[in-house]
């Protein structure tokens, strides 16, 4: 018991840290994901025009889109989007290749984001689903730069130990990073598996690997990033809730052509 607790103590303040540090992190455009990003086409027919924070709101998933489900919020609707430290200012993530790939753990990138939500999704009934669900807005160019430095991260760091060296990482690192084919969604997607590993602490000494689940999808401007956890006691992969990640991108879609109609 006191390995679940604490297991679930540690991703839900990664994921309020997160919000505060790292919404708004900025960067280069020059980077080798910005450049890759001039030539990015839309399959998806939405433009590559940014959302509002308000605008995103609108295209988030609610327990009406996923029948069975309940969805919480960590943002309140009302609550304007506050851009976060800068990248150059946080904690440098070791090694240097791998920081696409650990900043994509809390769902964030090093390029500026506009608009950010963070939902968490779960059946009301059994067998029990859950899920995490994530939209970050970036800039026309923005989104496919981020996708772009998260996949050349995924290769080059398959073997790495990934970690920040700072206080506020609480012990947490990440290994095995596996890059695995995305769904056909959206313009851009892909999945990944990888293992956090949580040191002890004074309660519970026995440190934790836990194996996470993410799959990536960019639409548009928006990058959404579904991820779940699985169980520190088995290897078994985290599965996330199989109606979310179609619900969610059908959604966005629609509005942001909806919206784009009307500019």
């Amino acid at each position: 018991m006191r390995t679940r607790i604490r297991r679930a103590a540690v991703t839900t303040s990664g994921a309020v840290l997160v919000l505060a540090s790292l919404a708004g992190c900025g960067s280069d455009s020059t980077t080798p994901g910005a450049r890759a990003a001039q030539s990015a086409t839309s399959v998806s027919g939405v433009p590559a025009r940014p959302l509002s924070q308000a605008e995103l709101w609108n295209a988030v998933i609610t327990a009406e889109d996923v029948p069975g489900f309940e969805v919480d919020y960590v943002q309140s609707r009302n609550a304007p989007f506050r851009p976060g430290i800068p990248a150059n200012r946080l904690p440098a993530v070791f090694p240097a290749a791998c920081a696409p790939a650990y900043w994509s753990t809390q769902a964030a990138s090093a390029y500026p984001a506009g608009a950010r939500i963070d939902a968490m999704a779960h059946t009301t009934g059994t067998p029990e689903q859950f899920g995490n669900v994530v939209l970050t807005d970036y800039s026309a160019t923005g989104a496919s730069a981020a996708m772009a430095d998260l996949r050349t991260s995924l290769k080059a760091c398959a073997g790495a130990h990934i970690e920040r060296h700072d206080p506020l990482a609480g012990g947490i690192s990440f290994t095995r990073p596996t890059l695995r084919p995305g769904p056909r969604l959206g313009d851009d997607a892909l999945t990944y598996r990888i293992t956090q590993n949580v040191a002890g602490d004074d309660l519970d000494p026995e440190p934790l690997e836990v194996p996470m689940t993410f799959t990536v999808v960019r639409t548009g401007t928006t990058v959404v990033t579904f991820w779940n956890q699985g169980d520190a006691t088995s290897a078994t992969p985290a599965v996330i809730a199989p109606p979310l990640i179609p619900a969610q991108i059908t959604k966005l879609t629609r509005f942001a052509k909806a919206r784009h109609s009307t500019v």
